[in-house]
């Protein structure tokens, strides 16, 4: 998933961090001040803002809740403040999201594209995509908007089912291993055999499972004409 992100902090290490837990996927624009912070706000659109609720300048949580105002841009809170009842009460007031710097790089990079996904158009109803839980199928579209009926092995159904159920988050490796299989698969390429099949299967469809970077994976609506492309 590439997007755009705004880090407004004055640390360099956890700037640093936050960069590596955003991934390379991600154009990332660092405000070490509220002034500076609200210029490129002005200049630029961003698919995410994360900021510090403990910045030197004032009223922080006013500057995040005004930043939330417009819309498709979500607001997270990453800080090293005591996480605290009161405290992320005060931070959701103003934010999508509160995050304590305590997380691991993965989980926060979860969060991030859970944010991200939450605030896409694909949250809207999956006018591509039909299961039929009775006869184990889904009714898809094509390329053409041509609607065409697929068939899935039992395993492969439950990975689909799993993935719609989740949409708009990313999911891992992990959750739909539990959610498939109950615990974790004896082999480490067993999910990922079947996800390569589900993948040929839409191929030339406007169904896509698309990889979080180091997270896990998410269901897309795919845009790309091919045909269009090949003339």
């Amino acid at each position: 998933m590439n997007f755009k992100a705004l880090i407004i902090y004055e640390d360099q290490d956890t700037l640093e961090y936050l960069e590596a837990a955003l991934g390379p996927t991600c154009d990332v624009h660092v405000a070490l001040t509220l002034r500076d912070a609200d210029e490129r706000l002005k200049q630029s659109k961003f698919d995410l803002v994360l900021i510090d609720i403990e910045m030197n300048d004032q009223s922080t949580l006013g500057f995040a809740e005004n930043i939330r105002r417009r819309p498709s841009r979500p607001v997270v809170i990453v800080t090293s403040a005591k996480d605290t009842l009161d405290n992320r009460i005060a931070s959701l007031q103003a934010a999508d999201e509160f995050l304590p710097l305590t997380l691991s790089s993965e989980e926060l990079r979860l969060r991030f594209f859970s944010c991200l996904r939450a605030e896409s158009k694909f949250r809207k109803h999956l006018s591509f995509l039909r299961l039929n839980h009775e006869r184990q199928s889904a009714v898809v579209r094509d390329l053409n908007d041509m609607q065409m009926e697929m068939s899935f092995t039992r395993i492969e159904f439950r990975i689909l089912s799993y993935l719609v159920s989740a949409t708009p988050a990313v999911v891992t490796r992990n959750d739909i291993k539990l959610a498939v299989w109950g615990a974790e698969v004896t082999s480490s390429r067993t999910l990922e055999v079947h996800l390569c099949t589900l993948r040929k299967k839409f191929a030339g469809t406007r169904v896509k499972i698309e990889s979080a970077y180091g997270v896990g994976y998410y269901l897309m609506e795919n845009m790309i004409d091919h045909s269009s492309e090949a003339a």
